[in-house]
């Protein structure tokens, strides 16, 4: 993956452009192709994420179901199973 931005439409939403800013530049940085500017582990993530939500906090949630589908198993070399998913 090669990004240069990253860009939310906060058009209809509550979010000011200070808002839109940080959250893409926080989100181009995260899928940046240079590891640089990515931060640098799991521990740097979570920490510029906590700071990014206590100053521009996020609007609601989004539903995620509470099952991922139904281990089926595969039959071939050997057997291996994998997710059957429905919908």
């Amino acid at each position: 993956l090669k990004t240069e931005g990253v860009f939310i439409d906060v058009l209809g939403t509550s979010h000011d452009r200070a808002w839109q800013r940080a959250w893409q530049e926080f989100l181009g940085a995260c899928l940046a192709y240079d590891a640089e500017r990515r931060p640098d582990g799991g521990r740097a993530f979570g920490d510029r994420l906590h700071e990014l939500l206590e100053r521009h906090p996020l609007d609601g949630a989004l539903g995620c179901a509470g099952a991922f589908g139904t281990p089926t198993p595969l039959v071939g070399e050997g057997v291996s199973f994998a997710r059957h998913i429905t919908d």
